[in-house]
């Protein structure tokens, strides 16, 4: 069983993240950590759950307003529940310092541009289209690794 769902909590939130972060300097994995464990209080998702991510590949299986408020979080949702790039990308080029890391994830969250296009019936929540975005990143991530 793939750990990829629990770590792309991470990699959203380390890699593709903190637009939110203060002026003083990049997030550090205790703020990652602290942004999951606040979306999973709010959203009524248990550090049980959040643990099965470990076992699960399919990022369906959870509370899709956990993803939506990690990305808003972390900056590429905006408050309308849309997906969106910026600021989210300039804060990723500040943090990540590999050229060759930082393109392939600019590379992911660019090509999942296209939920964009997908209907939601949830509105400004966004918690359908963070599900369609978390969903899009791991198709995209999985597509790279091979």
């Amino acid at each position: 069983m793939s750990k990829f769902p629990y770590l792309l909590l991470s990699v959203m939130a380390v890699r593709l993240i903190s637009v939110y972060a203060s002026e003083t300097g990049p997030a550090s994995m205790e703020d990652v950590f602290k942004i999951i464990l606040e979306c999973a209080k709010e959203n009524g998702v248990s550090q049980a759950e959040i643990q099965m991510l470990n076992g699960s590949s399919d990022v369906k299986n959870f509370n899709p307003c956990l993803w939506s408020c990690t990305l808003r979080r972390v900056g590429f949702l905006d408050d309308k529940g849309q997906y969106v790039l910026n600021p989210g990308l300039t804060y990723v080029k500040n943090i990540v310092k590999n050229d060759a890391e930082y393109t392939k994830l600019e590379t992911i969250a660019k090509e999942c541009e296209s939920v964009k296009d997908k209907k939601v019936s949830d509105g400004t929540a966004g918690c359908e289209m963070g599900a369609l975005v978390a969903t899009c990143f791991l198709e995209q991530y999985e597509s790279e690794r091979h």
